[in-house]
């Protein structure tokens, strides 16, 4: 085969590794909490999936056992919960679809929320009496 062949064969799978990246570890993303993934009852939380590959339909859900629950489906890659309960304790991952293929990807990492018994107030957590508590006593 002419070296130059080989040259342009080379660079199209190079290039077809960068553009088209296939399903796998590169793949993987990753799912955040803001402002934190510890939340006062009855505060508000944003999830958000992060990628960097392009989809156009995104799906966060919360595990609770064995059970999965979906909490968004849509256009957008984040959800916010607010007011946040104690049902919304527990744990989340998030899966998309690729633009131009029919297949999901695989899921996120696993994010843990864990909804507190307090309110954050300056000075320290405190309770709805204003007694201070246990930053660490969760639901």
């Amino acid at each position: 085969m002419a070296p130059k062949l080989i040259t342009v064969l080379c660079l199209g799978f190079c290039l077809n590794q960068k553009i088209c990246p296939h399903a796998g570890a590169q793949d993987k993303f990753s799912l955040s909490a803001w402002p934190s993934p510890v939340v006062p009852l009855g505060g508000r939380v944003t999830l958000s999936c992060h990628s960097h590959l392009r989809f156009v339909i995104w799906t966060i859900f919360q595990t609770t056992g064995t059970r999965s629950h979906e909490l968004h489906t849509g256009l957008s890659n984040n959800i916010t919960i607010s007011p946040v309960t104690p049902e919304h304790a527990g744990t989340y991952r998030c899966v998309g679809i690729y633009k131009h293929a029919s297949k999901w990807s695989a899921e996120s990492n696993s994010l843990k929320i864990i909804v507190t018994a307090f309110s954050l107030h300056p000075g320290g957590p405190h309770d709805e009496a204003g007694r201070e508590v246990d930053p660490l006593l969760q639901l």
